[in-house]
């Protein structure tokens, strides 16, 4: 059943569970089992551990290097999840929501952004209280969305969410090393992608999002 309410999600909120799907859980446990947890753990940072290594072993010809990795940089205290951002060889950084279209027409799947994860993109970033109070002044009241069309100082907002964004990239049950190879090879290929293609898609970006409307 859909209702209508104040604010967009809840006019599409389904409010019966997906019953259907119930059964695929218990086979999806069973598969589990019959592999293994530990065996699944194993490989996934088996393949996270080969990833890492290659990631930060990216540099420009200048010493510069591409990527930076948020969180542990070996395998001690993490996950098969990497979080991280690029750099162009003069110390930008890549925009974000580029480097995922790139992907997408690559056929790769990727995160951007702030993953819902409040707090943790602005400490990664370096977000200083006063950016962030930039973003909420004079909003309207009903406004839930600080980076939006309310905001009065829209250059200052854009600033700030894009300069909070990250990329990341999750390993699982079903990642092979084609996939890890494949996404390298990706990697590789931006560095040496021309960077006025980069900062025109940029460009484009920052204007859609400005000229936007409510």
């Amino acid at each position: 059943m859909l209702h209508q309410g104040a604010e967009a999600f809840e006019a599409f909120e389904d409010g019966t569970v997906n019953y259907l799907s119930i059964p695929a859980l218990e086979i999806g446990l069973k598969h589990i089992e019959g592999i293994g947890v530990d065996v699944i753990h194993k490989r996934v940072m088996c393949l996270t551990g080969w990833l890492l290594d290659k990631m930060q072993a990216l540099e420009y010809p200048n010493g510069q290097a591409m990527v930076k990795i948020h969180g542990p940089s070996g395998l001690e205290r993490r996950g098969g999840t990497i979080a991280f951002n690029l750099y162009h060889a003069d110390g930008t950084p890549f925009d974000c929501q580029t480097v995922q279209e790139a992907a997408n027409k690559a056929g790769i799947s990727l995160r951007t952004g702030c993953f819902c994860n409040p707090g943790d993109g602005e400490v990664s970033h370096n977000i200083t209280r006063k950016e962030m109070a930039s973003c909420f002044e004079n909003l309207k009241p009903s406004s839930r969305y600080p980076y939006g069309s309310d905001c009065k100082n829209q250059e200052s907002c854009l600033a700030v969410k894009t300069k909070m964004s990250s990329i990341r990239v999750s390993l699982g049950l079903v990642t092979n090393f084609s996939d890890v190879y494949r996404f390298m090879n990706f990697l590789q290929g931006l560095m040496h992608e021309p960077e006025i293609r980069v900062l025109k898609a940029e460009k484009v970006k920052r204007r859609v999002f400005l000229n936007r409307g409510p």
